[in-house]
Formats: structure tokens, sequence, C-alpha cells
């Protein structure tokens, strides 16, 4: 079993509340090709965007269910996800592929694409869109609950 650090599955102290030093710019608007899907967690401050997007598998990948690619912006890492048809998941698929789980481990958009690109159709100018929602988060710094647990679990907020 994987701890998942990001996202909004427990534990949900990573998304604490959030502080922005300036407003953030928005990221370039995505191809139609591209399936975006955000989530939202709700941090007491408000609900926070996260950078996650869906890729379809690829035609001769018929074991491949999706893969998942975005900006983890507590972590400072990009992340990728491939989910396979597994018999417990025949349907949704079970991530046997998954990096972006450490801090500053996929600094850059090429390298999340390089996992996936095996796998996955990849849209043109999706690139440019995961650089735009990394620049968006400059400025974001941890709140008091989320800088704890980075210690607790990294030993540093770093």
């Amino acid at each position: 079993m994987q701890l998942r650090l990001s996202g909004c599955a427990k534990p949900v102290l990573f998304f604490a509340r959030l502080e922005r030093a300036k407003p953030r710019p928005r990221p370039a608007k995505q191809p139609a090709a591209l399936k975006e899907r955000r989530g939202t967690c709700n941090t007491g401050s408000g609900e926070r965007r996260m950078s996650r997007h869906d890729l379809q598998p690829k035609g001769d990948q018929p074991h491949v269910v999706r893969a998942t690619v975005g900006w983890d912006r507590p972590l400072q890492t990009f992340f990728a996800q491939v989910f396979f048809r597994t018999e417990d998941e025949p349907a949704d698929g079970e991530a046997l592929i998954w990096f972006g789980t450490a801090p500053g481990e996929l600094l850059t958009p090429e390298a999340v694409i390089a996992i996936v690109e095996p796998h996955v159709t990849i849209p043109p100018g999706l690139v440019d869109i995961l650089n735009a929602e990394m620049r968006a988060t400059i400025g974001v710094k941890d709140g008091t609950h989320q800088a704890h647990a980075k210690r607790s679990i990294f030993g540093s907020i770093h």
C-alpha cells in the first residue's frame, strides 16, 4: 500500500490552510482532447484547485485504463500514475506505475510525459499547461498543519 500525500485523500492535513503571497495566474486553456479532472479540497479557508489531468490509453494498450498527470504544489513535484486493469480492479484499474510521491522527484513536465507516453496519447499543449499550473503556485506557502505534516513525514518542510 502506498501512502498518498496529495489530492483529496486522507490525511487532509496536507491541505491545511494555504496562504497566497500574490494572485496566481490562470493556466493556459486546455486542448479539447485532454480530459481535465480538477479536484477540490476544502482547506478550511475555501476550496483550492489541484492540477490533475486524465489521459486516455493508446489503442494498442487494452490493459491500461488511464494515466493521470499533474503538479503537486506541497511536494513541489509533478506526478504520474498509470492505472492498469487487474483482477481486483477491472474497471477503475490499479495504479501500478506511480511517480512523484517524494519532494522534488519530477521537476519537469517532460519527465512526467516520458513516464506515461508509452501507455497513453499525449495531447498537444500538455507541457505548456503543466508548466503554467506549476508557475501559478509560485508564492503559495504551506500552512501550519501542512508544514508540520511535512516535517513529520520527511523531516523537513522542503
